[in-house]
C-alpha cells in the first residue's frame, strides 16, 4: 500500500466522500450503497478502518446499536455469576469502542426506560464526544446519572418531557446541563400538556432551572422554551448571537424600551434575532405589544405565529400593521400566521379582506408567506394583482382556511385567470395555494395568457374548494402560463357535490392528469 495512506487527512477525505444519508433517507438506494461501501472500507485495512468506523456511528437514531453490545445478564438487570466486577466486563471495552465515536444520538422515551445497565459503565461519560443529542423522558424517575449521557462538549440539546402535574420534578435535569454544558449553542425543551390543563402554570422552580440554562449558555443563538417570563425576556433581548426563538406561552407584561432602562444597550433589542415562532392556545391580542411595539427596530428574517383559537380581526390587523414599522430594515421574509378555529365568543364569521392584510404588501422581500384563518382569506382580481407586484421576490403563498366555515354553495371570487399576474411579476414562485373560480375560464381567456415570457419556477398548485366547468381547457390555459407546472394537488374540494359524489373533485384530478400526460409526451 502507497505510504500517502498513512496521511490520516488523506484517508479521512477519501472515506468522507460516502457520508450516510440523513435518517429519514435510511431506505434510500444511496443510504444503503454508502453504508456497505463504508463498511468495506472499515474491514479492509487498520489505515481505513478508524475513519470509516468514525463516520458509521457517527449519528445514531437509537441506543439500539449500542445495547446490543451488551450481555443480556446487564439489560435485564441479572447479576453476572463472577468475580470479575461490572466495570472490568471486556464487553465494556467493545461497547466504549464505539461509543467514543457517537457525535449525534436519539433517545426514544422507550429507550430512557433501558438506560439501567449504563449505571455500571467503568467510566464517568459513556458519550465524552457527544455533540447534539435529542433525549425523550417518559418521567423524571428515568432520569438516572445524567453526566453519563450529557459529555462536556454538547452543544445542542432537545429534551422531549413527558407530561407531569409538577414539573420540578425535571429542574435537577436542567440544573445539572446549567453547571456542566456551558457550550450549548442550541436548547430545545418540549413539554407535552393537554389543551387546557392546569399545569401550563409552570412551577418557579421549573421556570428558574431553565433561565439558569440560558444565562449558563454563553454561545446560545436557538432556543424553543414552554413559557417565556420576564426575566428570561429582559435577558434574552441583550444576548448577542440569539438567531432563533420560540416559545409556546407567556404571561403577558410591560416591556421597557431598552434605552429608557439601560442607556448602554443598543436601540435594537434581541440584536441578530432572525427566527420568531409563537405557539400558544389563543392568538392574543397583546402579542405585537410584547413583540414589535417594544423597539424601535428587530431584525426578524421570519415570523411564525401559531394558534389553536384565532384572536379578534382588529388585533389581526395590528400585528400586521406593525410587521413594516418594526421589521424596517426589510430583511422579514417569512410570515407564518396558522389559526385553527374561532373563539366562541367571536362574531367576526366573514374572511379576513384586503384592509386587514393589506399592510404587509409593504414587505418587499417576502418571499414565503403561509397564512390559515378559520374562515378564509378574501382574494379577488385586483387583490391577485397587488400582492404579485407587492412580492417580485415571492416563492410559496398559501392561504388556508377551515372547511367547516366554508359555506359549499359558494363560488370563490378570485377567478383563475388572475394567476397571469403571478406569472408576470413572480419569476421565482414555486409554489401556490388558494381557492379558485375556473368555471368562467373561456377560450378567449387563453389567448391573451399566451405570452412570451412564461413562468418557469411553478411546480406545485394546490386548489382548494374552487369551482371548474371544462378541465381540458384549465389545463392548456395552466400549461400555457406555468410550464414548469407539474404537481397539482386537487385535495379538499369535496364540498361541491353533485349526485353524492364530488364532480369537483373529479374534474380537478382530470386535470392533474392532463398535465402529467404533459410532462410524459415533452419527455418523449
Amino acid at each position: 500500500m502507497h505510504r500517502c495512506w498513512e496521511v490520516s487527512e488523506i484517508a479521512r477525505k477519501i472515506v468522507g466522500a460516502f457520508p450516510p444519508d440523513p435518517p429519514k433517507d435510511n431506505g434510500s438506494l444511496p443510504w444503503r450503497q454508502n453504508r456497505e461501501t463504508l463498511l468495506r472500507l472499515a474491514m479492509s485495512c487498520r489505515l481505513l478502518s478508524e475513519p470509516a468506523l468514525d463516520l458509521l456511528w457517527k449519528k445514531q437514531i437509537s441506543l439500539q446499536n449500542l445495547l446490543k453490545l451488551l450481555p443480556t445478564n446487564l439489560t435485564l438487570k441479572i447479576p453476572i455469576e463472577s468475580s470479575t466486577p461490572h466495570g472490568e466486563v471486556p464487553c465494556w471495552k467493545r461497547f466504549l469502542f464505539y461509543s467514543y465515536r457517537i457525535r449525534d444520538i436519539q433517545i426514544s422515551d422507550r429507550e430512557s426506560e433501558m438506560l439501567h445497565p449504563l449505571r455500571s459503565a467503568p467510566v464517568n461519560c459513556i458519550f465524552p464526544n457527544i455533540l447534539s443529542i435529542e433525549w425523550n423522558i417518559t418521567s423524571p424517575d428515568t432520569i438516572l446519572h445524567p453526566e453519563l449521557l450529557l459529555g462536556p462538549r454538547l452543544i445542542s440539546v432537545s429534551l422531549n418531557l413527558g407530561y407531569m402535574l409538577d414539573f420540578s420534578e425535571y429542574a435537577p435535569l436542567l440544573l445539572f446541563m446549567a453547571v456542566h454544558n456551558l457550550s450549548l449553542e442550541e436548547l430545545k425543551v418540549f413539554t407535552h400538556i393537554p389543551s387546557g390543563d392546569a399545569a401550563r402554570d409552570f412551577s418557579e422552580a421549573f421556570l428558574d432551572a431553565i433561565f439558569a440554562c440560558i444565562i449558563a449558555s454563553k454561545h446560545l443563538h436557538s432556543l424553543r422554551i414552554p413559557h417565556l417570563t420576564e426575566p428570561m425576556f429582559r435577558h434574552l433581548a441583550t444576548v448577542p448571537h440569539l438567531r432563533s426563538l420560540t416559545f409556546t406561552h407567556f404571561r403577558k407584561f410591560k416591556v421597557p424600551h431598552p434605552r429608557a432602562q439601560q442607556p448602554q444597550l443598543h436601540r435594537t433589542i434581541f440584536p441578530s434575532l432572525e427566527s420568531l415562532a409563537i405557539c400558544a392556545n389563543r392568538l392574543h391580542d397583546g402579542v405585537h405589544e410584547l413583540l414589535l411595539n417594544s423597539a424601535t427596530d428587530i431584525p426578524l428574517k421570519h415570523l411564525e405565529c401559531i394558534a389553536n383559537v384565532a384572536s379578534s380581526q382588529e388585533a389581526l390587523h395590528d400585528i400586521f400593521a406593525a410587521l413594516p414599522v418594526h421589521c424596517s430594515t426589510g430583511q422579514l421574509t417569512g410570515l407564518t400566521l396558522w389559526c385553527e378555529s374561532l373563539a366562541l365568543d367571536d362574531p367576526e364569521t366573514d374572511p379576513i379582506g384586503l384592509q386587514i392584510y393589506s399592510p404587509i404588501l409593504r414587505l418587499r422581500n417576502l418571499r414565503h408567506l403561509r397564512l390559515k384563518w378559520p374562515t378564509g382569506v378574501a382574494l379577488d382580481d385586483n387583490v391577485c394583482s397587488s400582492m404579485a407586484e407587492a412580492w417580485p421576490y415571492l416563492i410559496t403563498l398559501k392561504f388556508y382556511a377551515n372547511p367547516n366555515n366554508i359555506d359549499p354553495d359558494s363560488t370563490p371570487s378570485l377567478n383563475i385567470t388572475s394567476l397571469s399576474a403571478f406569472a408576470r411579476h413572480c419569476p421565482h414562485l414555486f409554489a401556490l395555494q388558494l381557492s379558485l373560480d375556473a368555471a368562467r375560464l373561456a377560450e378567449s381567456d387563453l389567448d391573451a395568457a399566451r405570452f412570451p415570457f412564461g413562468q418557469t419556477t411553478l411546480g406545485f398548485l394546490k386548489v382548494m374548494y374552487s369551482t371548474i366547468e371544462d378541465p381540458q381547457l384549465v389545463a392548456r390555459f395552466l400549461r400555457a402560463i406555468f410550464p414548469a407546472l407539474r404537481i397539482l394537488d386537487p385535495t379538499d374540494n369535496s364540498l361541491h357535490e353533485e349526485n353524492g359524489h364530488s364532480s369537483m373533485s373529479a374534474r380537478w384530478r382530470e386535470v392533474q392528469t392532463l398535465l402529467a400526460g404533459s410532462e410524459d409526451e415533452n419527455r418523449v
